[in-house]
């Protein structure tokens, strides 16, 4: 934390009760209580991720590290997962988070063979062959395990598509790949190679992303799916209702953990403007946001305007009255906390496109 008074960066230490939502801050090096146990009902468990900024009560705390016994707690037995790629087209890769992850991945996916797999899993629903059966997905704990203990590690923001994605429910993980009309090949895996795929989708070179992000900054808008949606597990119904409303299709998306100057910069427009400018700007950094570069899947002279009418105005109460069924009215709680963000006007999409995709990708590696 940004002590003004000493004008340095303090260490702290947050503990969180989940059992009650309540948090307790130390100062470790004073040996005092910062703020002493208190309830919390805005600060979720699934935001103490590290790397995260969390609000507590104006003070923004990054995130660097957890002490064992929560270290235990919140990750005991979270393992990861690397999508393989497709044979003719782009691919997205995936690391998934949840406990006992593996097994739990494996039940979704179902047996190999399409035919064999239970009613209801992804490979019954959607797999054609052996060979096209959707997805890939590590076979034992004991595999992730060592991909997990090698060197290389994904890059802050993502290098391919929706590369780093956290999500609580794994029915919407996939609906990403569904909604992105993406069909997965899938082929057995060693951990070698899981380890060279990892490497090919996340690793960097030069501060750049070894597979370069899509955007094409050209006929474009903007639409960034806020913390809180993705913590409140609506990323991937999010996605899914921009994807099938047959106007539109994502030609790129990465996933952001953007710091407060950024942030502040970012809805620089908004200043003066809206009084919750600040409070919309502290929201975007206290967790990851993905950003998606839109474009129309049909002809469309005003791109920008279509795609707000999907979202619904600011606030989602409003949403609720007069567009039930756009984004903000489904999955927006107030104005500050309405979802999503997308472009106001036709000539700043191409511009915020390029400040996550190409300002915001080189300054975070």
């Amino acid at each position: 934390m940004y002590d003004e008074n000493a004008d340095k960066i303090i260490q702290l230490v947050v503990n969180f009760f989940p059992f009650d939502n309540s948090v307790q801050v130390i100062d470790t090096e004073k040996k005092t209580q910062l703020l002493k146990r208190v309830q919390l009902p805005s600060l979720k468990l699934e935001a103490l991720q590290i790397g995260n900024v969390v609000n507590i009560f104006s003070k923004l705390l990054l995130i660097t590290g957890c002490v064992p016994i929560t270290s235990r707690r919140i990750f005991k037995n979270v393992e990861r997962l690397i999508i393989d790629y497709i044979i003719n087209g782009e691919v997205i890769g995936l690391e998934l988070v949840a406990p006992n992850a593996v097994n739990r991945w494996r039940e979704v996916l179902g047996a190999t063979d399409p035919k064999d797999a239970a009613p209801g899993t992804l490979r019954r629903l959607y797999g054609k062959s052996k060979l096209h059966n959707v997805a890939h997905g590590c076979n034992t704990p004991e595999d992730a395990k060592r991909i997990q203990s090698k060197t290389i590690r994904a890059p802050s923001p993502p290098a391919l598509f929706a590369a780093r994605n956290f999500t609580r429910s794994w029915t919407q993980a996939y609906q990403q790949c569904i909604a992105a009309r993406c069909p997965i090949h899938v082929r057995s895996m060693t951990a070698h190679m899981a380890l060279e795929l990892i490497g090919m989708f996340f690793s960097c070179k030069d501060s750049n992303p070894i597979i370069p992000l899509r955007a094409t900054f050209k006929n474009c808008t903007c639409c960034v799916i806020k913390p809180h949606a993705i913590i409140d597990g609506n990323l991937g119904a999010i996605i899914e209702q921009i994807c099938t409303t047959g106007s539109f299709y994502i030609s790129a998306m990465a996933m952001f953990s953007i710091s407060v100057p950024n942030a502040l910069e970012f809805y620089e427009v908004y200043k003066g403007v809206l009084p919750e400018y600040e409070a919309m700007a502290t929201h975007l950094a206290e967790g990851k946001c993905l950003v998606c570069e839109i474009k129309c899947s049909k002809e469309c002279t005003d791109l920008v305007n279509e795609f707000r009418k999907l979202c619904g105005p600011r606030d989602p109460e409003l949403c609720r009255q007069l567009y039930p069924d756009c984004i903000r009215a489904l999955y927006g709680k107030d104005i500050v906390h309405n979802a999503v963000h997308c472009t106001d006007l036709q000539e700043d999409g191409e511009s915020e496109s390029e400040y996550f995709f190409k300002l915001l990708s080189h300054v975070e590696q």
